[in-house]
């Protein structure tokens, strides 16, 4: 067997190389998060804090007769 120089075993294992493998992938939760913004119905920025206002306005007459219960 002929003696094979060391600079030739290593390109040919550089030409073996699947560099496909080395490239980055896009990562898995941008896909969903793509599905979920396009399905949501949008909200304006100026409705936002009026909607915040009902819900807690609606814990809190929720909470009173239960509080005057254990009183």
């Amino acid at each position: 067997s002929a003696v094979i120089p060391q600079r030739d075993l290593i390109t040919e294992r550089y030409d073996e190389i699947d560099w496909m493998r080395f490239r980055p992938r896009p990562l898995p939760v941008a896909v969903p998060e793509q599905s979920t913004e396009s399905t949501r119905p949008a909200v304006p920025p100026a409705e936002t804090p009026v909607v915040r206002r009902i819900d807690l306005s609606d814990l809190q007459l929720q909470a009173e007769p239960r509080d005057a219960g254990f009183t």
